[in-house]
């Protein structure tokens, strides 16, 4: 087993907004309260520390009340460049990231991706999903590493890499099988404003 006081968790909130119009997304309302603090809260009681990546707004980020870092690179690296930055400024033998913008992710997803990682030899763990339609895809948003793998994601991102399911699987990956069927909007998420103003009128999951 990995003890959860030895997992902190990044709530990944440094994009661009761009398919919101550049809206910084993790400070968007969903029930009133920001996409990141939630995502953050709901994560808190599984792991030892939480802090939210975020690279501009860091004011309004500190104010939800969690520890609040930057990616610290030049341009834009998309959510690669959030868990590189997360690697390199974590303490913990294990990290795990998240995105602030799955409002309804299922709030034990990192204990079990981090019992996944504890029975296997992987380095990474990242879910599986299973839709309601039957379709079948990894979820690269949602990932628990060990801290260990940090060098080798220095050399990918430093060889142009970005795509994290290309660097989990040479790391090594292990996948946890989820499915949907209890809470349709369990992985889906509000990068439209659109698809932000569907899930604030769906029903809130535990």
């Amino acid at each position: 087993m990995i003890n959860p006081t030895d997992i902190h968790a990044v709530i990944l909130a440094g994009g661009e907004g761009r398919r919101m119009g550049g809206a910084d997304k993790g400070l968007a309302l969903f029930h009133g309260q920001a996409l990141a603090q939630r995502a953050a809260q709901r994560v808190a009681a599984s792991v030892g520390a939480v802090s939210i990546n975020a690279n501009r707004n860091l004011a309004a980020y500190r104010a939800l009340g969690f520890a609040v870092m930057t990616d610290g690179l030049p341009n834009h690296e998309g959510p690669l460049g959030g868990v590189l930055a997360a690697l390199r400024q974590g303490t913990a033998p294990y990290l795990a990231v998240l995105p602030c913008d799955v409002p309804f992710f299922p709030p034990d997803i990192v204990t079990q991706l981090a019992q996944k990682l504890a029975d296997s030899d992987a380095k990474v763990a990242m879910p599986l999903v299973t839709q309601a339609d039957g379709s079948v895809f990894p979820d690269p948003v949602f990932m628990v590493m060990h801290a260990s793998v940090l060098p080798d994601l220095e050399a990918y991102f430093t060889q142009g890499g970005r795509k994290i399911t290309t660097w989990a699987g040479r790391a090594g990956l292990a996948l946890v099988p989820f499915s949907q069927p209890q809470h349709a909007q369990a992985f889906m998420d509000a990068d439209t404003a659109a698809a932000l103003a569907a899930l604030n009128t769906a029903k809130p999951a535990s």
